[in-house]
């Protein structure tokens, strides 16, 4: 809107709007919205977001105590290659046997926070 002769714009005086430009920091702050709330900024949004999704997965690794309960439960377990190729797995590099790979079945249809050692009972390997 362009100023009248008289200095005002439409129905309103210059010096009205010079003091209501100043309540307008929404239309030139970037970290405002025009409801006056703070926006977040996006690193810190995707933070967050990947700290909740890194803590909502529930880590799938073996543990001494799941040896020891294989045990104490009559199984033959004694190491690492009763469930894994490997004599002493790595997280992240682990790969699984028969007996392993039947564990990690169980524990995805039946969604518990922990490997159930009483699963092996129901465990029947394959013949070669």
């Amino acid at each position: 809107h362009a100023p009248t002769q008289d200095g005002r714009f439409g129905s309103v005086d210059a010096a009205e709007v010079s003091a209501s430009a100043s309540y307008a920091w929404h239309r030139t702050d970037p970290k405002r919205t025009p409801d006056k709330t703070p926006r977040m900024n996006k690193p810190v949004v995707l933070a967050l977001a990947v700290s909740v999704l890194a803590l909502s997965a529930v880590p799938s690794h073996a543990t001494l105590a799941i040896q020891k309960k294989a045990k104490a439960a009559g199984f033959p377990a004694t190491n690492c290659l009763y469930c894994h190729n490997e004599k002493l797995p790595v997280k992240g590099k682990v790969t699984h046997n028969e007996r392993g790979k039947y564990l990690v079945e169980q524990k995805e249809t039946r969604r518990p926070t922990k490997v159930d050692v009483a699963w092996l009972k129901d465990f029947v390997a394959t013949k070669k």
